[in-house]
């Protein structure tokens, strides 16, 4: 949705910036006796673009939606962490890997495979840029796999989810990200351009704003500077 929209935009501005041009255009073309030949064409079609654009938007769910209900490319997706405590290896599944509620899996085996049943298992979350901690328990629903639902991943950025494990006593740390869209990712892990570009224009969007209407005016100032140039020219 949110690509779309941008894609929308882009072409609302193009038809303006069109627009402009084909209206000094055409004034400079009815004083020297012609007329704008195919930038209209062309305005058009951008025009006809825009509504195709707005059209396609209304069958899309909006991105808060998405973000909410799940769509299937989040319920297809997970994250997977594996992390190594007192000689136990720990690999954990969250699904769908998104902002909010989730599945999360635990399977604890020894050095040679074999699970490791009968534990207290529980997950603690603790978010790395503030905010109150919280546990969720697992419960065994197969030898050495523990699972659990829950929404202790609630805000997007850095988290620290603990492995805790009563019988016998040790925890295995896990370092992972919730990004701008709403993904469980592995700490370190790039991020897509498009969520990068997002938090930049979280943090400087008035700015980038601010350049685009300051290009808009100064390139309007030049064409029509170059219009009232040739509307003085003697034909």
């Amino acid at each position: 949705y949110g690509r779309s929209l941008l894609v929308k935009l882009a072409l609302v501005a193009v038809a303006l910036a069109l627009g402009a041009y084909n209206s000094l255009r055409a004034l400079a073309g009815s004083a020297a006796g012609r007329r704008p030949a195919w930038w209209i064409a062309l305005e058009s079609a951008v025009v006809a673009a825009v509504i195709f654009a707005a059209a396609v938007l209304v069958d899309l769910p909006p991105a808060t939606t998405a973000g909410t209900s799940g769509s299937a490319l989040a319920n297809e997706s997970s994250a997977l962490l594996s992390a190594q405590a007192g000689g136990l290896a720990l690999d954990t599944r969250v699904s769908p890997g998104r902002l909010g509620s989730n599945v999360f899996e635990l399977s604890i085996a020894d050095v040679r495979g074999q699970p490791l049943a009968g534990a207290q298992v529980a997950l603690r979350f603790e978010s790395l840029d503030g905010g109150a901690g919280s546990d969720l328990p697992l419960i065994e629903d197969k030898p050495g796999h523990y699972a659990g639902a829950g929404a202790g991943l609630n805000q997007a950025g850095r988290w620290q989810m603990t492995a805790k494990i009563a019988a016998p006593a040790l925890g295995a740390v896990y370092d992972v990200a919730v990004g701008l869209d709403g993904v469980v990712r592995p700490a370190g892990v790039p991020l897509p351009w498009t969520v990068q570009a997002t938090g930049w224009l979280n943090q400087y969007g008035w700015l980038a704003l601010a350049l685009v209407v300051a290009g808009l005016v100064v390139g309007w100032g030049v064409i029509a500077s170059r219009t009232r140039l040739g509307l003085a020219r003697p034909g």
